[in-house]
């Protein structure tokens, strides 16, 4: 696994059998060679105001930093794909 900053993003490199789950929709992805962009989630509008009373406090380890989501994933070489239950 190799790991790299670009500009906007960060780029996850994972070889030999690497495989990748999205737990959300079930499926599963395993090939020689993935590359995974991570990118930052897009921060609220300036002025949106303050958070409303009824939200939910911070999950416990949330410190505030930003969060990533999948951006682009690219499978090379030999690769299967599937649905999880």
């Amino acid at each position: 696994m190799t790991y790299r900053q670009e500009e906007g993003h960060d780029l996850i490199t994972l070889t030999g059998n690497a495989a990748f789950e999205d737990r959300e929709k079930h499926q599963l992805l395993v090939a020689d060679l993935l590359k995974l962009w991570m990118a930052p989630e897009p921060k609220p509008p300036a002025g949106a105001g303050a958070p409303v009373a009824t939200a939910k406090p911070p999950a416990a380890g949330d410190d505030g930093s930003p969060k990533f989501h999948p951006q682009r994933l690219e499978a090379t070489g030999m690769w299967s794909c599937g649905r999880r239950t």
